[in-house]
């Protein structure tokens, strides 16, 4: 379950996975780029602005990586 301050990343997550099922146009694909650049400076915003307890929602969340999943790829 998303937490309310991830709500603004998956809009644009939602925004860039439409157009990607769009047929390739370079107007498509340049708006993608655009999207994702605002994406990744959105989550950068937003995961540096973190509240303690927002930081121990992130920290709990269920699908985060386990000890054995960083044994498993060494």
């Amino acid at each position: 379950m998303p937490e309310e301050f991830e709500a603004p990343l998956i809009e644009l997550e939602k925004r860039i996975e439409d157009l990607a099922r769009q047929p390739a146009t370079p107007a498509a694909e340049q708006e993608m780029q655009r999207l994702r650049r605002e994406l990744d400076a959105k989550r950068r915003q937003i995961f540096a602005a973190l509240t303690p307890w927002q930081k121990t929602l992130v920290a709990r969340h269920p699908a985060r990586p386990y000890t054995l999943d960083y044994v498993n790829a060494l």
